[in-house]
């Protein structure tokens, strides 16, 4: 694990929020327990941070330039949005994106988080190795499944 997953999993720890790149270091059946718990739907009384922001750009180590993090927030954000998966609006399309820009779980509709907890990470590792942020083709075809 490098520093910055480690000083991510330390600030959850500290802020007892589940991210989801703590998350991929956990077995599915583990994620899954803790999003959904026991046959049972994530309480949506209590609002857990899936990504923030500034957790990527207030990180030391962190090589991922502000602009793109800014520009992948803005692509999941509108596509959540767009197609409805959304309990409100988290971001208008002419708000600016800033540290505190984040996603919560009660921002999300039941597809919303389901479709997140299935295919954000992957779509991350594909962002990291080169795929443009702004490309949410991964979301939408698991949306038109």
């Amino acid at each position: 694990m490098n520093g910055f997953h480690r000083n991510h999993l330390r600030h959850a720890r500290m802020t007892n929020h589940v991210t989801m790149p703590i998350l991929r270091f956990l077995p599915r059946n583990q994620v899954a327990m803790m999003l959904v718990g026991e046959d049972k739907v994530m309480s949506q009384k209590k609002s857990y941070t899936i990504d923030k922001v500034g957790w990527h750009t207030n990180t030391p180590g962190n090589t991922e330039p502000r602009e793109k993090t800014q520009a992948r927030f803005r692509a999941v954000i509108d596509f959540l949005q767009d197609n409805k998966l959304t309990r409100r609006t988290i971001l208008s399309h002419d708000d600016a994106i800033d540290d505190q820009t984040s996603i919560h779980t009660d921002d999300l509709t039941e597809a919303g988080l389901a479709v997140l907890v299935e295919y954000y990470q992957k779509w991350l590792k594909k962002v990291d190795r080169g795929l443009s942020p702004v490309d949410v083709s991964m979301f939408e075809r698991a949306i038109h499944q």
